[in-house]
């Protein structure tokens, strides 16, 4: 097992099902080849939850948004991003997944069609 404890595992997927995403990211490479990429991140105000989050999924990496207004011209806050190591992304939603309730449908899709 990756994640080592049951409480951790849990509530790492309640953060994920409360402030995550699971998606499909698409890069082109400079010969117009695109690449799905399966991605997981965390999404908060407050860089200590991330923190935990990091010393239970070591190799992960936490982002830091500063205070402004985005491309979108929508305001944004202080926050950080955590973003799951695409190493151990496959194996640790295969942990969280029992545990997901929102997020769930579409984790199950996205290990389903991994390649």
């Amino acid at each position: 097992m990756l994640i080592k404890s049951k409480t951790d595992r849990a509530w790492l997927a309640c953060f994920l099902d409360t402030d995550g995403s699971v998606y499909i990211r698409t890069y082109k490479s400079k010969k117009g080849i695109a690449y799905n990429y399966p991605m997981a991140a965390l999404y908060n105000s407050n860089k200590e939850i991330l923190e935990k989050a990091k010393s239970i999924l070591a190799g992960s990496i936490i982002f830091h948004y500063r205070e402004g207004v985005d491309k979108r011209n929508i305001k944004r806050g202080n926050n950080f991003s955590f973003v799951f190591s695409r190493t151990i992304l496959k194996q640790a939603l295969k942990e969280l997944l029992p545990y997901l309730i929102d997020k769930k449908e579409k984790t199950e899709k996205l290990l389903m069609n991994w390649r």
